[in-house]
């Protein structure tokens, strides 16, 4: 009978240890997560700032080529430079977001309310892009515009 006793105690302290190194383990992972995903989205910003420079400085240059009337198409490739930034800064943000709640999400312990947490974290990942592609598309849409309106005061 204390032989019974003294296993079913050192199972019981296993168990709590393997669980405890468990959650350590997962938390260190949400970290991680949290740590990849600042650097994606620092990254993201970085290079989208790089791409709506580059294209500003397309325009500074041009400016001095040509008249004001000129510079309209240019101003809409500073525009569709900004569009796509903030769509791919939106995009990298979302991703990020959702890589964040997943991990923590894996450490729910399995059943209904991880899968729902997993799901929402989909749902939500989802909406985020489809929310930034409506966006990029109103500014790419406003951009066109500019430029067709551009084309007809030249004629």
């Amino acid at each position: 009978m204390t032989n019974n006793k003294l296993l079913l105690s050192l199972a019981v302290a296993a168990t709590f240890a393997l669980s405890a190194c468990d959650q350590q383990s997962t938390q260190a992972d949400v970290a991680e997560a949290q740590q990849e995903a600042q650097e994606n989205v620092a990254e993201a910003r970085q290079d989208a700032a790089e791409n709506v420079a580059e294209e500003r400085e397309d325009l500074r240059d041009d400016m001095g080529d040509r008249d004001m009337n000129g510079l309209d198409g240019e101003r809409a490739d500073v525009a569709d430079a900004q569009a796509q930034a903030q769509y791919e800064v939106a995009v990298a943000e979302a991703e990020a977001q959702h890589k964040v709640a997943v991990e923590k999400a894996q450490t729910m312990p399995e059943g209904p309310e991880r899968e729902a947490a997993i799901a929402e974290a989909d749902a939500a990942l989802e909406k985020a892009k489809a929310d930034a592609e409506a966006a990029r598309a109103e500014a790419e849409a406003n951009a066109e515009q500019m430029d067709e309106n551009a084309d007809a005061e030249r004629m």
